[in-house]
């Protein structure tokens, strides 16, 4: 027998599998008071909800291996709420004066699912299987859910939690990828976000939206389930209003996150894993005191599997606009992996970081990750389509990752990698110690048409090891410093070629290991419109199997009066 308690006594009656825990999780769900609920589940078996729930309490939900609670509606009309297990914080009013207790969750060993009889519908825009606000803590145990079918659907949803623990779980979620039914992720986490550990769980996803996405300040503009569109989900008297660290903490470590094409129409995925913070609408009270400014810190990916099978764009996606401070964002030691299948006119990266706060000390740490590409991803152009790394502002450090690709350069065309492209916004980038295969294309760093020029990039490549493409292209861009040191390079092409060189800056080149593989002959440096940097300085490179002297080509194109050539070695 199963049983319900309330602070550690027995209440209610026991109960079996195939019972309907509706009408009792009802009443214990608002009590509203600061008493521990403990729903325990001792029976392997299929339980069910035949109503949407909302609980106001502490609350634990243990279950033993085998145990499930299903969703079972007689009927898409009876459903009528924005979620199917809802947990809230508690209100008391005491002599006329009401105070907020923030509730302790736990759920562990047990499975979630829609009864397989039931594909759902249903008008909201958007709707959640379990739904958390401002949990004092949250812990999700041992849990499985997989959710499929013709829905829109995410499988937990947590707005304004701190102090949660995500571990040993198998999320899935797979909808079909149509005009109507195009969005469903399965752990979306928004607002304050503090001190979140999530580790060894099975993730996998299939069609459009996030399967981890950490978004905005707030909890959510497009909160359809509120007849007022209220945009805070808090009481207001507890929205922070300075002095708040809005994302800190957060680990995510060991966990596998498979992207799959379920259904054959499921064949896109805009974003795998977001962390987005980019709200714009603040408190009166904020902008008053002049607190625009938001704290990102101490957040760390490491040791996680990735296996995309299928289209998406980005694989991690980083957005933080100028009122971000930005400190120690750590992505270390993650796998990344292409199945072999092929797209074309597409774009995609691994890792797209956006950061438009230029405070120095505002960077990403790009550690000790690896790529290994079987897809064949072309572009409209007719090229290469993966990037491992897109830059869009601020500052990156990418140091001791790894590419590589499925079969060879000359025989696998769209499958090369593009390593790192720059737009649009001032940028630093500290690249060392990487190694690096397949590459079709070192860098890019430009301003796209139409868009302003880019004021400055510095950009330091040193000690890595650089087979395939070596080449540099740059458009738009009026500063342009460039340090490439102490690097082994095998180059299929020109050795290397800077095109479009901005109005003014430094290009220092020293100290290489240059091989080249290229069956014609290759050229050291060119650029269209001759070399606009300020000093150019090219010195104790060693050069094989390059036939074109350097000192010839600097006279073409490089002003003497900006130029230094020395003790460069020749092997032919």
């Amino acid at each position: 027998m199963s049983n319900f308690y309330v602070d550690g006594q027995i209440t209610g009656p026991t109960f079996q599998k195939g019972f309907d825990l509706s009408s009792i999780l009802v009443s214990i769900g608002n009590r509203q008071d600061n008493k521990v609920v403990k729903v325990q589940i001792t029976e392997p078996g299929i339980y069910y909800l035949n109503r949407a729930i909302q609980f106001k309490c502490n609350l634990i939900i243990e279950g033993c291996e085998g145990a499930v609670i299903a969703v079972r509606y007689s009927s898409d009309s009876d459903y009528s709420d924005d979620c199917f297990l809802h947990f809230n914080y508690i209100t008391k009013t005491v002599q006329g004066i009401q105070t907020y207790i923030r509730p302790n969750i736990i759920i562990k060993n047990i499975e979630f699912k829609i009864d397989g009889n039931h594909w759902w519908h249903s008008t909201y825009n958007r709707f959640y299987y379990l739904k958390f606000y401002w949990a004092e803590s949250i812990t999700i145990e041992n849990v499985k859910m997989k959710l499929e079918g013709q829905l829109i659907l995410t499988n937990v949803d947590m707005r304004q939690c701190e102090n949660v623990v995500v571990n040993n779980c198998l999320l899935e979620n797979y909808h079909n990828n149509t005009e109507q039914i195009h969005e469903g992720g399965i752990l979306w986490i928004r607002g304050i976000t503090r001190n979140y550990k999530i580790f060894n769980n099975i993730i996998k996803k299939s069609g459009n939206d996030e399967a981890l996405g950490f978004f905005g300040h707030h909890s959510d503009s497009h909160n359809q389930s509120d007849p007022n569109n209220n945009y805070y989900e808090i009481p207001e008297s507890e929205e922070p209003t300075d002095g708040i660290c809005h994302k800190e903490n957060i680990i995510v470590e060991n966990n596998v996150f498979v992207y799959e094409n379920h259904y054959s129409n499921t064949n896109t995925n805009d974003c795998l894993i977001s962390i987005i913070d980019h709200d714009t609408i603040l408190h009166p009270e904020q902008s008053q005191q002049g607190n625009t400014k938001f704290h990102i810190e101490n957040i760390v990916f490491k040791n996680n599997e990735f296996v995309i099978n299928d289209l998406c764009r980005r694989f991690i996606k980083c957005n933080f606009e100028d009122q971000i401070f930005l400190r120690n964002v750590v992505f270390k030691n993650n796998h990344f992996e292409t199945g072999d299948f092929s797209v074309v006119d597409n774009l995609v990266s691994v890792f797209e970081l956006i950061n438009k706060y230029s405070a120095i000390d505002s960077k990403y740490d790009i550690l000790g990750n690896s790529l290994y590409n079987k897809a064949s991803i072309k572009v409209y152009e007719n090229e290469p389509g993966l990037h491992f790394l897109t830059q869009i502002g601020g500052e990156v450090r990418v140091s001791k990752n790894s590419t590589r690709v499925c079969g060879t350069l000359s025989g696998q065309l769209y499958r090369q990698i593009r390593f790192f492209k720059i737009q649009r916004l001032n940028s630093n980038a500290t690249i060392t110690d990487n190694d690096l295969a397949g590459i079709y294309l070192f860098a890019s760093i430009t301003s796209s048409n139409g868009s302003p020029v880019i004021d400055q990039v510095n950009l330091c490549v040193k000690n890595n090891i650089i087979k395939g493409d070596s080449r540099i292209y740059n458009t738009n861009v009026r500063e342009l410093n460039i340090s490439i040191e102490d690097n082994y390079i095998e180059c299929e092409k020109d050795v290397i070629a800077l095109q479009n060189y901005g109005t003014c800056g430094n290009f220092c080149y020293k100290n290489n290991h240059v091989v080249s593989k290229f069956s014609g002959t290759p050229t050291f440096y060119y650029t269209n419109n001759g070399c606009n940097a300020s000093r150019v300085c090219i010195s104790n490179n060693i050069f094989e199997n390059v036939t074109s002297n350097i000192l010839t080509i600097l006279n073409n194109y490089v002003s003497s009066s900006i130029r230094k050539e020395i003790y460069n070695i020749y092997l032919n």
